[in-house]
């Protein structure tokens, strides 16, 4: 017989992928994100308390690096090819994402975090608005807490 844990189950599930292309980790994100709103839709189906527990074990930390990459936001007005082609020789890929942000170079030693969470496992602070800003500062802190236990500190 097993022995059993008395630790709480984990509600984030962390999956590190060490050094993985942006393309790949974005195309990981979309499956993350359509198998859980699968799940959802079955265990809906089958009853409410299901339902909850599928929620708050969808939540997901992808820890990655890239290759040399730059990609550019949904903020970020297309480049002109001259200057597309200057970025590529430099070694690096240029990528057009879906995030809202402008140009950003992501790099081998360079950790980049992408959480894919279950919002709606927020209820009360979604309620009033503020899931995200708190969600954000919860991994601010989270993270410092981190750095600073190997003696590092954040920019």
């Amino acid at each position: 017989m097993a022995a059993q844990s008395d630790a709480p189950p984990s509600l984030v599930q962390v999956l590190r992928l060490g050094l993985l292309s942006f393309r790949e980790s974005e195309a990981l994100q979309q499956q993350l994100v359509l198998r859980h709103h699968q799940r959802v839709r079955e265990e809906n189906q089958e009853n409410q308390e299901n339902h909850q527990r599928v929620k708050e074990q969808s939540h997901t930390l992808l820890l990655v690096q890239h290759p040399p990459t730059f990609t550019t936001g949904l903020r970020c007005l297309p480049y002109p090819p001259p200057l597309l082609e200057g970025l590529r020789q430099t070694g690096a890929e240029v990528q057009r994402c879906s995030r809202g942000g402008l140009i950003t170079f992501h790099g081998p030693g360079q950790l980049v975090c992408y959480p894919i969470l279950h919002l709606g496992s927020f209820k009360k602070r979604r309620q009033r608005g503020e899931a995200i800003p708190v969600l954000l500062e919860a991994f601010r802190e989270r993270f410092n807490v981190s750095l600073s236990d190997v003696s590092l500190t954040s920019l």
